[in-house]
């Protein structure tokens, strides 16, 4: 599939009177956005750790681009819904990994239809296992943290659930 395509096949689409989403991590220059931007419905933004050594750390490069494509998509009036997938012990700490992101959302003046919380789950473990990898030994946060995370947001005005 040619980027060269893609707009006959968003308009196809629309004629057809069917939504467009993309599902993306926003680990990718923003002219990969440019093109298909005005046919998008909305964009499924998954978003792991707001800081970014700790973003290094976990997930093997930095945040900056993501974030960037984040504030330019929200400035360019883009629909988001923002997946945060949360794991204990990695980014569920109140004063360490949730403040410091919603604060930036604030400051940022970023646009959210809704914020998903996801938990961690297991469901790629036999891609590691298929490539001899080991899985680390993560774990889903409880669901009363979870809740508290949640009620953090909807205190600030978001639309926020848990689940998909």
């Amino acid at each position: 599939f040619h980027l060269f395509c893609a707009p006959f096949f968003f308009v196809f689409f629309l004629f057809l009177f069917i939504s467009v989403g993309i599902d993306t991590s926003g680990a990718v220059p923003f002219t990969a956005f440019k093109p298909v931007l005005p046919y998008t419905d909305f964009f499924l933004y998954d978003m792991k750790l707001f800081d970014a050594e700790r973003h290094r750390q976990y997930m093997g490069q930095g945040n900056r681009q993501i974030l960037e494509n984040m504030k330019r998509l929200s400035d360019a009036g883009a629909v988001l819904y923002l997946r945060l997938i949360m794991v204990n012990g990695v980014n569920t700490d109140g004063d360490r990994d949730i403040r410091p992101f919603q604060d930036w959302l604030q400051a940022q003046q970023i646009r959210v239809e809704r914020i998903h919380h996801l938990t961690y789950h297991e469901l790629g473990r036999h891609k590691y296992e298929a490539q001899h990898r080991t899985i680390q030994p993560f774990r889903a946060p409880s669901g009363q943290d979870l809740e508290a995370i949640r009620q953090s947001f909807v205190a600030l005005g978001y639309d926020t659930v848990i689940g998909g």
